[in-house]
């Protein structure tokens, strides 16, 4: 038998490996449909626009609690030939504080961009408005927030407001959300919002499923 730390060792290298299942390429197909392509159908830092050039779209990634979304799409992104690659980062990621506002949401992405500490008398428009003008002077494309569902405990109008807002106009970027089926459920009671979100359910990882993944 091993000794504490040699198995501290083993399991350190275990808890590193992962492998890659269909839910991880189903997420890349998911977001590499919203990304432009150049004539020769590659992959550029640019977002897909629709509705004649007018808004982009995003994806609403739906898993159970605990089972893996972030760590996928953070593999993901970290991995994304265009938004982590030569030229940059293109993508800005935070997960949902709690308890969340519409405001405070707001800040933590601000923060996340390196934007000074904000004062408590900055008025939520005005923040998600500055927000806007940072991800475009930072090339970011793909805003991903993460435990999206705890966003909407609150304000629930009002973010679904500026979601729609942040796949309009020249600044617009691809917002990814990820969640419970909580945040499903919220969603689809905005049809506005739900049409501009393309919608990728995780299925639970199995030895039925994914056990070929695993082998050899």
């Amino acid at each position: 038998m091993p000794n504490p730390a040699e198995a501290a060792r083993i399991l350190q290298k275990l808890r590193k490996l992962r492998v890659d299942t269909p839910r991880d390429t189903a997420f890349t197909t998911h977001l590499d449909w919203l990304l432009c392509r150049d004539e020769a159908g590659n992959l550029l830092p640019a977002p897909q626009r629709f509705s004649a050039g007018r808004e982009t779209r995003g994806v609403m990634v739906v898993d159970g609690a605990g089972g893996g979304k972030t760590t996928l799409i953070s593999r993901a992104l970290e991995r994304h030939p265009v938004l982590s690659g030569a030229t940059g980062r293109h993508y800005l990621d935070a997960s949902v504080p709690s308890p969340a506002t519409f405001k405070s949401m707001a800040g933590v992405l601000l923060q996340r961009s390196g934007y000074p500490v904000i004062t408590g008398n900055r008025e939520g428009w005005g923040l998600w408005e500055t927000l806007r003008g940072r991800l475009k002077d930072q090339g970011i494309i793909v805003l991903w927030i993460d435990e999206a569902h705890n966003l909407f405990c609150a304000d629930r109008h009002l973010i679904l407001r500026v979601l729609k807002s942040l796949m309009q106009g020249d600044e617009a970027v691809i917002p990814i959300l990820s969640g419970t089926e909580r945040l499903h459920e919220i969603v689809r009671s905005d049809p506005q919002v739900q049409r501009r979100l393309s919608t990728l359910i995780l299925p639970p990882v199995s030895e039925a499923s994914d056990g070929a993944s695993f082998s050899g």
